[in-house]
């Protein structure tokens, strides 16, 4: 990933102005394969793989959520 944006308020403070809470805001890019096309390090290559496997385990997990829909329909209510 990486951080396009981020922002930082400080809310509240101690009487000597230091800063003891604060709220961040960040806005994270995912970095796809198609952005490393030109490169061919280790560090590359291994990120390729890492995101291809994040991609594949997501995919399992939605054909594991459709197949529970289908068997809790077909079963209905019990």
């Amino acid at each position: 990933m990486r951080v396009t944006r981020y922002s930082i308020e400080e809310q509240h403070f101690l009487p000597t102005l230091y800063p003891v809470q604060a709220r961040v805001s960040l806005e994270l890019e995912v970095l796809t394969p198609d952005v490393f096309k030109c490169q061919d390090s280790p560090a590359v290559i291994a990120a390729i793989a890492a995101y291809r496997f994040f991609r594949l385990q997501q995919e399992a997990l939605a054909l594991q959520h459709a197949a529970r829909n289908l068997v809790s329909l077909s079963l209905g209510p019990l």
